[in-house]
């Protein structure tokens, strides 16, 4: 399989994800990003591998589902791809698929120096996975411009820096159901095609972040995109290499989950108190430095949620969860003889 850059310069391609579109254990299609921001979609169905390549094409040439790049600057910025991108089913039962990924680079000399440029973002593409559609006239399927654009805020509650999202009723596939028109997909009067959050730049403990770690898709009564993102190391000695934020989202439109999730308080129960004026938290800074991606221990019978971190201090912190009970997917398994 052949693919190019589409921007020009050297590349290089993360960790891929696997599709098994039928549930007959065969790969159907691959999604893997590269270092020029390009989100590849490659189609393997075919029983002959020498018809294996890029699904998208357009003037003969493999061409990317979406291509990332720092919007606020200049759309000729590109955000690279270094982790590997989550996959789930439309969440509003659409069709296709959500490809869910965040940009940055932390693999080369002077990737942990903090920069304000280029701005990385947290992304959910939607791929209509139409036979119909592989033909791309544009440099990729799917544009930014087509993207609904979330705004991460920071604020305290109980003393702990949290984050929140807004525009949490605004948006593809929200609760309203009037911000996107399924049936005409092209319209350019409709953000109809996926969601982004631009990550923190501004401020002195947000500087160059980036999300560089693998995201992890939960299902259940409330479904979250979960990913850590990365801050490269600051001027505050307590912090070795960095810091990180865990973040949780709404898969359906990048904003904030529909009910709370964090126990901001400690108390061992959701309350309002552990809400930014009534809005569920978005996400929560790290205590042990540079946290990946995380571990998650799930209590289907509590409706509970442990995520499990060593982070870059050297230190093992355990975060606690109280999403809605339930629960979607195989909980346990036992061995038949």
């Amino acid at each position: 399989i052949v693919l190019v850059s589409t921007t020009g310069g050297s590349n290089g391609l993360s960790t891929p994800a696997i599709l098994d579109k039928d549930g007959d254990y065969i790969a159907d299609y691959i999604y893997a990003g590269d270092l020029q921001g390009n989100m590849w979609k490659i189609d393997v169905t075919s029983s002959n591998s020498s018809s294996w390549g890029s699904f998208y094409t357009g003037g003969g040439n493999p061409k990317p589902l979406f291509t990332a790049t720092d919007g606020t600057t200049s759309t000729t910025v590109v955000q690279p791809i270094t982790e590997r991108p989550e996959i789930g089913d439309q969440p509003t039962g659409q069709g296709g698929y959500m490809v869910y990924f965040g940009t940055g680079r932390y693999v080369a000399a002077n990737d942990n120096t903090a920069s304000a440029s280029p701005i990385q973002t947290f992304y959910g593409v939607w791929d209509r996975d139409t036979n119909t559609s592989k033909s791309v006239s544009g440099s990729a399927a799917v544009s930014r411009d087509r993207l609904l654009a979330q705004t991460i805020g920071t604020a305290t509650v109980a003393s702990t820096t949290v984050r929140s999202v807004t525009n949490n009723l605004i948006g593809v596939w929200n609760d309203s159901g009037t911000a996107c028109n399924p049936g005409s997909p092209t319209s350019t009067t409709n953000n109809c095609m996926g969601w982004r959050d631009d990550l923190l730049t501004t401020a002195a403990d947000s500087l160059g972040e980036m999300s560089v770690s693998n995201p992890v898709l939960l299902g259940g009564t409330t479904p979250r995109i979960i990913f850590t993102t990365l801050i490269p190391r600051t001027n505050t000695p307590c912090e070795p290499g960095g810091t990180s934020w865990l973040m949780e989202l709404s898969p359906t439109n990048g904003g904030p989950t529909k009910v709370e999730v964090f126990d901001i308080t400690g108390d061992g129960k959701i309350t309002s108190a552990d809400t930014i004026n009534g809005t569920p938290v978005a996400g929560i800074k790290s205590t042990i430095g540079i946290m990946p991606e995380p571990v998650i221990a799930r209590n289907p019978a509590k409706g509970t949620d442990v995520k499990l971190f060593a982070g870059s201090s050297g230190t093992i912190q355990g975060i606690n969860n109280y999403p809605a009970p339930g629960g979607s997917g195989r909980q346990s398994w036992r061995q038949l003889k």
